[in-house]
């Protein structure tokens, strides 16, 4: 009979061997696209600069299926942009189309 520790890091290696194999997977399902002309995405907070505003930039929480994060995270790998400034692009444009954008400015809020 195998002792606890045996079937516990016997549990380890095969979800190990599970992972390896999936990142083999990924890794020639990707290889096999044609390359696309390298982006260089910048990690951490981006600069009002880099986000076209002339701000101060605010932390907003979202909460999102996890199936949607990992949409986003193709995309942004696919465009070169962070989550970040594509939720802003998407926010403004929703904001403009609905005639809600800069109306906090006319207000005095």
């Amino acid at each position: 009979m195998a002792s606890k520790f045996s079937k516990s890091t016997d549990f380890f290696a095969k979800e190990a061997r599970e992972a390896k194999e999936r990142q083999e997977t990924i890794v020639s399902e990707v290889s096999a696209e044609p390359a696309s002309e390298t982006v260089e995405v910048k990690r951490g907070r981006p600069t009002a600069d880099e986000a076209g505003e002339r701000e101060k930039l605010v932390p907003v929480t979202a909460y999102l299926p996890e199936s949607m994060k990992n949409d986003l995270k193709v995309y942004t790998a696919a465009t070169g942009q962070s989550i970040s400034c594509i939720v802003r692009k998407h926010l403004e444009a929703e904001l403009a189309e609905s005639g809600f954008l800069n109306v906090a400015n006319k207000l005095k809020y």
